[in-house]
């Protein structure tokens, strides 16, 4: 008999020594080396980590999801969509494009661009384009999905040659990923006030970039 009492006051004592343990215990969530809150382990029944959804800023135009903005500096868009970004060769836009988005095809670009015949320029039948100018100067052209009313700002860049900005607010240019016929050259987005379309250009040059979305 004293033998059983024994043996359940020992088990009694560790459980209420283990339990006061437990008690005692406290979670504590810091950020940047300073405690934000302190959580009693015993509160706490589960935890659950989750990583928030990307914010995908982009438009669908004629079946091709854009980027609103343009690459600033490499795997980064720029803050406002009238910023012009910085100039890359051919070779350096391949990556430039932040995760989950890619350079667009020559194709990709075609489906925005108008069609240039006899030396003129002739409207796209699926997606409007018009030279504007923004409320804060920047003048560029907005390409619209003639279906859904959808647009896209693309601002006159110019480009960047051996280090030197040339025609900044007079024209824009953009890469796609498709190589020309032409050797070192590869089709780019071209346009200016009078229109927009899709011809190769030296890979060497500096030029805009706008992504689509994988």
């Amino acid at each position: 008999m004293r033998t059983k009492l024994f043996l359940l006051l020992t088990a009694l004592f560790f459980t209420t020594t283990t339990f006061s343990q437990e008690e005692s215990k406290t979670m504590l969530i810091m950020k940047g080396g300073e405690t934000t809150h302190e959580i009693p382990v015993s509160a706490i029944d589960s935890m659950i980590f989750y990583q928030p959804k990307m914010n995908i800023d982009f438009v669908e135009i004629n079946g091709i999801k854009w980027a609103t903005r343009n690459v600033g500096d490499s795997a980064t868009f720029v803050t406002n969509s009238e910023d012009y970004g910085d100039y890359y060769t051919w070779d350096e836009a391949q990556s430039v494009c932040p995760s989950g988005w890619r350079l667009p095809t020559r194709y990709e670009l075609d489906s925005i661009a108008m069609r240039y015949e006899q030396k003129q320029f002739l409207p796209n039948e699926n997606v409007a384009s018009e030279w504007l100018t923004t409320e804060n100067g920047i003048k560029g052209r907005q390409f619209t999905d003639i279906t859904t009313g959808n647009s896209i700002f693309l601002p006159a860049a110019g480009s960047s040659y051996d280090g030197m900005l040339d025609d900044v607010g007079m024209y824009g240019n953009y890469w796609s990923s498709t190589e020309s016929d032409t050797p070192d050259a590869y089709y780019r987005l071209g346009f200016r006030s009078s229109g927009a379309n899709v011809y190769d250009n030296h890979k060497s040059n500096g030029q805009s970039v706008r992504c689509v979305l994988k």
